[in-house]
């Protein structure tokens, strides 16, 4: 949670922005492009850090994490572009196939194969993969994706937008994590 809005710079954001502001489906395919661009070239980038790193201090479940992290990355884009092209609809759908599907793979995964954590992190790879599928294929966003839609000014526009979500969203991320154990000091689990 701490690490994916490091590698996605909170871009669903922008492509929201811009997606609600796109007059015809040329910008549309070049406001996905280029975010799908720019989370693709930093998840290679940081999924190469994590293999180092995880091949240096290895730890259970690593290779599921970063599976996780990158579905993780790409399922807020995938989301943000339906909102932005109006589809409330499905926007809603998706979040509740993806609540029932992460719901049943745990009670599974947990409850009748005790995976215990490991059910938990694939229940989330499983999920996020099925749904961001379900909303590519729902709204036939691969269409949007072209080459010729590639702008370096427009990801540096994303990027300026979006750098200062980045330690915000880290903020989030502490005062959770610090509210979670403040509750667990005083009043126990």
């Amino acid at each position: 949670s701490l690490l994916i809005p490091i590698i996605n710079f909170q871009v669903e954001t922008a492509v929201l922005r811009w997606m609600l502001e796109a007059k015809d489906s040329a910008e549309r395919g070049k406001i996905f492009t280029n975010a799908i661009l720019f989370i693709t070239l930093n998840s290679f980038v940081s999924g190469i850090v994590y293999v180092i790193v995880t091949y240096y201090y290895p730890f259970k479940n690593s290779n599921m994490i970063l599976l996780m992290a990158i579905s993780q990355v790409y399922y807020p884009i995938i989301l943000q572009t339906v909102r932005g092209l109006k589809d409330n609809i499905l926007y809603v759908k998706t979040g509740v196939i993806f609540s029932v599907l992460v719901l049943l793979l745990n009670v599974t995964l947990i409850g009748f194969f005790n995976l215990k954590l490991g059910g938990v992190i694939r229940s989330n790879v499983v999920a996020t993969i099925i749904t961001t599928i379900y909303a590519i294929g729902k709204r036939n966003l691969l269409r949007l994706l072209s080459l010729k839609y590639v702008d370096k000014q427009l990801i540096a526009k994303f990027v300026a937008f979006c750098l200062p979500l980045v330690p915000n969203s880290i903020s989030w991320w502490a005062i959770t994590g610090a509210n979670t154990y403040l509750i667990l000091l005083y009043m126990g689990v």
